[in-house]
């Protein structure tokens, strides 16, 4: 009953249906950090323009596959930036170099299986 009543009552709302939740997709920036600090991230993208980001308490921040502090972010590491479609920032990461790519490329014929395995095993 209670359902059927919240529906109707939205339904009928006179600014018309009410939208919850995101709106639009995540937007995400790679770059490099210029700056770190005091709730501001200076980025440099991939295609050299620099990006000026608030980030607050709220701010999901991951160095190294662990959380971490926008002051934990140092100059030249590579990041990924994601924000709403308004441009706030959700989450800011580093990315490890090593780590970018889950695949392993080998060149020739494996000799040995279990080389190979271990080679997979420790990405």
């Amino acid at each position: 009953m209670f359902t059927a009543l919240l529906l109707v009552t939205l339904a009928a709302h006179p600014a018309g249906p009410i939208e919850i939740g995101p709106t639009g997709d995540p937007q995400i920036t790679k770059g490099t950090v210029i700056s770190a600090g005091s709730g501001s991230l200076v980025v440099k993208d991939t295609s050299g323009k620099q990006h000026t980001y608030s980030v607050d308490g709220v701010t999901k921040v991951t160095v190294n596959g662990k959380p971490g502090r926008l002051e934990d972010l140092q100059e030249t590491m590579p990041v990924q930036v994601t924000t709403d479609e308004k441009g706030k920032v959700l989450a800011v990461s580093t990315m490890d170099k090593d780590k970018r790519s889950g695949l392993v490329f080998l060149s020739g014929e494996p000799t040995d299986r279990s080389a190979v395995q271990l080679i997979y095993r420790s990405r």
